[in-house]
């Protein structure tokens, strides 16, 4: 499945997937009409209501069932690139989908709600084929309708008695700054796994979702952190279920990193430069190794140092290198960020989440999604924040958030900001799963494409510099 989106940035995006797979034939869904004809060169055909699906399909496409044929490709997000195909595979799909029904303890008595939209390899794999595959009820929502109404999703848990539901992060979040328009009424005591992945899991965001939602007969210890990528098909460690949220401080100054449970298949921490196994507690990149992991990217002739990745001395395997960072510790898998993503400071490594956290939690006021970086300015480095605020915040209000969130920063990590940048709902670069892109982000505020509210360096030249003491 693709993004059925007709918007300009979203068909170059559906262009880029028809080249580089080769695709000949589509199906056109009902309401989507504008894609057929931005894409006239493919073969479209629609189901029909009054035959076998198979006979609406077009006569070339044949059944594949050998477990090594290839099964789908899921594109992964481009959080810190252009998507790539995956090339799942049959075998990749059985064994992954057997490690979710395994962690989340999910039978044909489970009953399973998503919103999540099928392009998204959380909600095509880990939703809609882990019910599937396990014989289980399946409920689905429109993504369109958690985006219109966040809460309809937690209403829809309680009203169907929804046993297994989740979402990246920033869904708990909304949530739960909107809990009161959910439903006093709402019973969520059935909901006994509510995984959280496909992006940082924090801590603070699960807690305060447990405890708004505690009256609605939420039990925390339904929380179910997990990690994963589109390159070991979706699953990758988490749970067991039952387990809720454990988190652990990395260091006396970071922010606190959730743990995502339990690898499925073997990961290893390795040192990025050396390519060597680190220590526990040590962190390093996220290595994986089962019969989960794909088999490469599609139209990408040598991705060998991603798929076939080796350790120094051992010749024996080889690993899926991921390129996130994390560490492991009394077997638990704790993901702290993305390897490309690091802001060198003074020669300190910062991770720009940890940098978005202080300043998400120095103010109320500011919105769930923040982007961190670093560019060069007079021949420095100086790293940068842009921050989404609510709507209807004064200027005034945001002056002070500004001043808290530098304040924040430069107190939990020895860093001045260069600019704290503050945005309406909806101005930072996502991917189509909701992730950050702070290479996009970066490059929009270089290139002066952002429409900011307020920033530091805009209040400095109005107030002064010593408006904001950091």
């Amino acid at each position: 499945p693709v993004p059925t989106s007709s918007r300009p940035r979203a068909l170059e995006r559906l262009r880029a997937i028809v080249k580089t797979a080769e695709v000949a034939h589509a199906l056109r869904l009902p309401g989507s009409p504008a894609l057929a004809e931005a894409l006239p060169e493919l073969d479209w055909f629609e189901l029909c209501a009054d035959r076998d699906p198979g006979e609406c399909a077009p006569t070339s496409v044949r059944d594949r069932y050998e477990p090594a044929a290839l099964a789908l490709l899921q594109y992964t997000s481009g959080s810190t690139a252009a998507p790539k195909g995956v090339r799942v595979t049959h075998a990749n799909l059985v064994a992954n989908l057997a490690m979710l029904r395994t962690a989340m303890q999910v039978d044909e008595k489970s009953r399973v709600l998503t919103w999540l939209p099928m392009h998204h390899d959380m909600g095509l794999v880990g939703q809609l084929l882990l019910a599937i595959s396990s014989g289980a009820t399946l409920f689905m929502m429109s993504p369109l309708s958690f985006v219109r109404r966040p809460e309809s999703w937690i209403q829809a848990v309680g009203e169907h008695a929804v046993t297994v539901s989740g979402a990246p992060n920033f869904a708990y979040d909304l949530v739960t700054r909107r809990a009161d328009r959910v439903a006093l009424s709402c019973e969520l005591s059935n909901w006994r796994v509510a995984f959280c992945g496909a992006e940082k899991v924090r801590p603070e965001t699960l807690r305060a979702f447990s405890k708004r939602f505690a009256t609605n007969g939420f039990d925390p210890l339904s929380l179910f952190p997990c990690y994963g990528l589109a390159e070991a098909t979706v699953y990758v460690s988490g749970g067991p279920a039952r387990s809720g949220l454990r988190a652990r401080v990395r260091d006396g100054a970071a922010p606190e990193v959730a743990s995502c449970g339990t690898p499925g298949g073997r990961v290893e921490i390795i040192d990025p430069f050396s390519e060597r196994p680190v220590a526990d507690g040590i962190e390093g990149e996220i290595w994986v190794k089962g019969d989960h992991v794909a088999n490469g990217y599609e139209s990408i002739h040598d991705d060998r140092d991603v798929f076939a990745a080796q350790i120094q001395g051992d010749a024996s395997a080889t690993y899926l290198r991921t390129g996130d960072l994390g560490f492991q510790l009394e077997g638990e898998l704790f993901v702290t960020g993305r390897l490309k993503d690091v802001i060198v400071h003074h020669g300190e490594n910062i991770h720009p989440d940890d940098i978005e956290v202080v300043i998400r939690m120095s103010s109320r006021g500011f919105g769930a999604m923040g982007a961190a970086f670093s560019i060069e300015r007079d021949g420095e480095e100086a790293v940068i924040a842009l921050f989404e605020v609510e709507r209807g915040t004064s200027r005034d209000a945001m002056s002070e958030m500004i001043r808290a969130g530098m304040i924040a920063v430069a107190q939990t990590h020895g860093l001045r900001l260069s600019d704290l940048v503050l945005l309406p709902p909806g101005s930072i670069s996502r991917t189509t799963s909701g992730k950050v892109r702070r290479t996009a982000s970066r490059a929009e505020y270089l290139a002066g494409h952002l429409e900011p509210l307020l920033s530091y360096q805009t209040r400095l030249h109005t107030d002064g510099e010593n408006s904001v003491q950091a």
